[in-house]
């Protein structure tokens, strides 16, 4: 059974014009999960954001959950731009809101994940539709730099300078 959130979230999505879905539990060590089209590129490719929510649905509404937010941006990393896609994750993490890109090497992916630990009373759609929009926009702002790192087009060092200023720690002290 999935969990009470995702009918709610998928009547929010819905009047928001985001397609979404909801994958039951095949059994009982498995976690239902849902799944949210947030945007779709000029190469007509699907950004869909997967959530997960880890705890007991049935518990009562202070029990503590795991909310997780997890989208493969649609493109593979070359095996020569490795390192570059890292080191440009890293520095577009320091400016991240919430959410961090992470590189899967075995799979040749770049993930934009989140979890959020909140007291199941707080998991209300409109908190999440605010993280599902969140996550649109930094697909949507990051994808294109990371595709052409990711992709060999270009290097780090050759963008490096201006992602080092937009992304610079002297913001967070």
């Amino acid at each position: 059974m999935a969990h009470p959130l995702f009918a709610k979230l998928q009547a929010s999505c819905e009047l928001l014009g985001w397609k979404s879905w909801i994958e039951e539990a095949q059994s009982a060590d498995d976690i239902a999960q849902m799944h949210v089209l947030i945007h779709v590129d000029d190469q007509v490719r699907n950004y869909v954001v997967r959530l997960l929510v880890s705890g007991d649905d049935a518990a009562d509404a202070s029990s503590m959950q795991l909310l997780d937010l997890a989208v493969i941006l649609p493109f593979r990393v070359a095996d020569g731009a490795l390192a570059d896609t890292a080191r440009l994750l890293a520095s577009i993490n320091l400016a991240n809101v919430i959410g961090a890109f992470a590189l899967s090497e075995a799979d040749r992916v770049v993930i934009l994940r989140y979890g959020w630990h909140a007291v199941a009373s707080e998991l209300q759609p409109n908190r999440v539709v605010r993280l599902l929009d969140m996550f649109d926009y930094q697909c949507q702002d990051s994808a294109a730099l990371i595709e052409q790192v990711a992709t060999g087009a270009v290097t780090f060092d050759q963008i490096g300078q201006a992602v080092r200023e937009l992304t610079s720690a002297e913001g967070v002290q």
